[in-house]
């Protein structure tokens, strides 16, 4: 056999003549690309806003007071004998013999005294006040103020607030880890120096709370009793009153009318979780054209956040990347704002590890992260969802 040689001088360049003998170089640190996986999970651990249940089923009772107004179901004239006042269809039951109501107009509106109610035909008397009488129009906007009793009068009907029972499904997450006794023993450069059990735990945890995050989201309810499986509901299928839809275009005028809005019972827990589109929108139409209402940057929840400080009160801006994968095709930049103190998970068994669950000749090892618990949004009129930018 002849000398095996190749002449000229070595280089790097790799001969397809010959076997690719190089060493390779591989960083032993391992980047995620998910960064603050799931954060309306963590900000509702962090604000202890985690509950144990004791049923598949966690209800709650809320008590909605409404709002102290009606309309005005026909015109009338602005003459004494006119003593009929038909109210919007429904909302008669709001008034009682005694009560004050006021329609307000520029020039001071009309007060008058409730005497008499019919379903929703209040009997009045007309111009209880100062003001003098007026004619008003259909549609016109009715306040009820207070009571006004006669000194020495037997007491009226009593009143409560009705009670409403919302509730939800709690869900069982199962994230399971599998790895064969061979694949154990090899090694891999995506590894961490724990070894492989170690790092396929950690996949696993990640990709286990970002399912929970986006169930927490958008699930749709569903209790399947055959099988007794259930999806719980997100937090934004609770939200009715105060959908936004921004038509493609973002101002500060606008976004701060949209928190005049969902602020108006006066929450102190706001956080705003943003899409990436809606957070680009938000910094080049609001952020940086606000004076003296920005604080940089704050850890106080455990994420990196903008504090905006609103004339309805602050809040907490944070991007949420898995909201932005989950809604930016159907509805573009898009954010939810929640507020805090009225959000909670609500659980039958927190996040465990459960090891060794694989069968008993199984030549390698199988764990499982197992949970199950929903999230729940209390007064959905205290929080809104704003989209299309």
């Amino acid at each position: 056999m002849a000398l095996n040689l190749q002449k000229g001088a070595q280089t790097t360049s790799f001969n397809n003549s010959s076997p690719d003998t190089r060493v390779r170089f591989v960083d032993p640190r391992i980047f995620f690309a998910q960064a603050e996986i799931a954060p309306l999970n963590a900000l509702m651990e962090k604000m202890k806003r985690s509950v144990r249940s004791s049923s598949i089923k966690p209800e709650w009772v809320e008590k909605d007071m409404g709002t102290p107004t009606t309309t005005l179901n026909g015109a009338i004239d602005n003459q004494a004998a006119t003593t009929t006042v038909s109210v919007a269809a429904g909302t008669g039951s709001m008034f009682d013999v005694n009560d004050i109501l006021w329609i307000p107009s520029a020039t001071g509106g009309e007060q008058m005294l409730v005497t008499d109610r019919t379903a929703d035909a209040l009997t009045v008397v007309r111009n209880w006040g100062s003001a003098g009488l007026a004619a008003h129009a259909d549609g016109s906007q009715i306040v009820k103020l207070s009571s006004s009793y006669a000194e020495g009068a037997t007491s009226g009907v009593g009143v409560k607030i009705k009670p409403s029972m919302p509730y939800n499904v709690t869900q069982i997450h199962r994230t399971p880890i599998e790895l064969t006794r061979s694949e154990m023993q090899i090694k891999r450069y995506e590894r961490g120096e724990k070894g492989a059990r170690q790092d396929a735990r950690r996949d696993a945890m990640i990709l286990h709370l970002e399912g929970v995050e986006r169930s927490f989201i958008n699930g749709d309810l569903k209790e399947d009793v055959a099988t007794n499986r259930r999806v719980a509901k997100g937090l934004l299928r609770y939200i009715a009153t105060h959908r936004e839809d921004l038509k493609g275009s973002l101002t500060k005028g606008k976004f701060d009318s949209f928190l005049k809005d969902v602020m108006f019972n006066g929450g102190g827990k706001y956080v705003l979780a943003a899409s990436g589109s809606f957070m680009e929108a938000l910094h080049a139409e609001v952020l940086s054209k606000s004076n003296m209402n920005i604080t940089p940057a704050t850890k106080e929840w455990g994420l990196d956040v903008t504090r905006y400080l609103s004339p309805f009160g602050k809040c907490d801006i944070f991007y949420h990347r898995v909201l932005s994968q989950m809604l930016e095709d159907n509805y573009g930049g898009c954010a939810m704002l929640l507020d805090m103190s009225l959000v909670t998970k609500y659980y039958l068994q927190k996040m465990i590890l459960r090891e060794n669950i694989q069968a008993n000749d199984a030549d390698g090892f199988k764990d499982e992260y197992l949970e199950e618990c929903c999230a729940a949004l209390h007064n959905e009129a205290n929080h809104g969802f704003i989209y299309n930018v």
